[in-house]
């Protein structure tokens, strides 16, 4: 989990709220080049896609209330979401 510790690179959060739909793909397309190493190590874990997206906000420090707007789920699911998966990385 130590390789997980490295904090993401240049990212600007408001291009992810622009997208018209966020997923997991899209975010590593956005942010890929300038983080290879955080991406590769999320990777490379036993994680699900939603999952490797919520390893990803779990740096930038959102609000859970912004993320429930952006991804349009309650704040409730967002809370389980990043529950499950520190657990799943043993945080």
């Amino acid at each position: 989990n130590e390789n997980l510790k490295l904090n993401p690179q240049n990212i600007n959060i408001n291009k992810v709220f622009e997208l018209k739909h966020v997923d997991w793909v899209k975010i590593k397309e956005l942010f890929y080049d300038d983080n290879k190493i955080f991406f590769d190590n999320i990777e490379n874990k036993n994680l699900s896609k939603t999952e490797k997206m919520y390893a990803f906000f779990d740096y930038l420090n959102i609000a859970h209330k912004d993320l429930s707007n952006l991804l349009n789920v309650s704040v409730r699911t967002i809370e389980t979401n990043f529950y499950r998966t520190r657990r799943k990385l043993n945080q």
